[in-house]
C-alpha cells in the first residue's frame, strides 16, 4: 500500500526535474550565473515570478515584485566562476565584457516585460511606473556584471564586488544614488577590462 502511494510522488518528481532540466537549458551555455542560480533556487524563483504574474492586478505587486525578483537574480554573482570558463569562450577582453552585459540585461527583461505586460492590463494609467523602474534596473544589471568582473578572482567571493554592489542595491531606495552608479560604471568598465586582459590576453587581436 505505501509503494502504490509513492509511485505518483516519485513520478512527479521525476517529472518536475525533467522541467527544472528543460528550463535550465533554454540558458545560454556560457551564462553560468543564471544556470548556477537558477538550478539551486529553481522552485523559489519559479513561485515568485508566479505570484508577481498572477498578482499583477494588485497596483504594488509587480512594481515590488520586479525589485525582489531582481535582488535574487543579484545574489547569482555572488561567487567568481573559474578562470577556465572565460578562457572557454575565446573572446578578447571589450568583446566578453560586452557579452556578459548583453546577457544580463536580455535575460532580466524577458523576465520582467511579461508581468510588465499583464501589470499594463490592470493599470495602464500607470505606465511610466514601470518604464521608470525597468531603466533603473537595467542601470543595476549593467553595474553588478562589471563590478564583478572589475574585481574579478577564479573561485572566490570579493569582498570589494559586494560592498560597492550594495551601493547599487541602495539606488533602488535612494534614487539620487543612480548618477553615482554611472560615474562608477565608466570608471570600473576600464578596471574590468584591464582585469580581464590578464586572462583573455591571448584573444585580445588589438594587441
Amino acid at each position: 500500500m505505501l509503494a502504490i502511494l509513492l509511485v505518483p510522488l516519485i513520478k512527479w518528481k521525476r517529472s518536475s526535474k525533467a522541467i527544472n532540466n528543460k528550463i535550465i537549458q533554454l540558458i545560454p551555455y556560457d551564462f553560468y550565473e543564471w544556470k548556477s542560480g537558477v538550478r539551486k533556487y529553481f522552485y523559489p524563483f519559479l513561485l515568485l515570478w508566479l505570484g508577481i504574474f498572477f498578482g499583477s492586478f494588485q497596483f504594488a505587486v509587480v512594481p515590488i515584485g520586479l525589485v525582489v525578483l531582481w535582488l535574487v537574480i543579484f545574489s547569482f554573482f555572488e561567487v567568481n566562476e573559474p578562470a577556465s570558463f572565460l578562457i572557454a569562450l575565446e573572446l578578447p577582453p571589450k568583446e566578453f565584457l560586452f557579452l556578459k552585459v548583453k546577457r544580463q540585461v536580455m535575460m532580466y527583461n524577458q523576465l520582467a516585460l511579461p508581468l510588465i505586460f499583464v501589470y499594463y492590463i490592470f493599470h495602464y494609467n500607470e505606465w511610466f511606473l514601470p518604464i521608470v523602474e525597468l531603466s533603473i534596473l537595467m542601470v543595476l544589471n549593467i553595474y553588478i556584471v562589471i563590478l564583478k568582473y572589475a574585481f574579478y578572482h577564479p573561485n572566490e567571493k570579493s569582498a570589494a564586488s559586494q560592498t560597492l554592489s550594495s551601493l547599487g542595491v541602495l539606488s533602488i531606495f535612494i534614487p539620487f544614488l543612480i548618477p553615482a552608479l554611472f560615474i562608477l560604471i565608466i570608471r570600473f568598465y576600464f578596471k574590468a577590462i584591464d582585469n580581464l586582459n590578464f586572462y583573455l590576453n591571448d584573444f585580445d587581436t588589438t594587441t
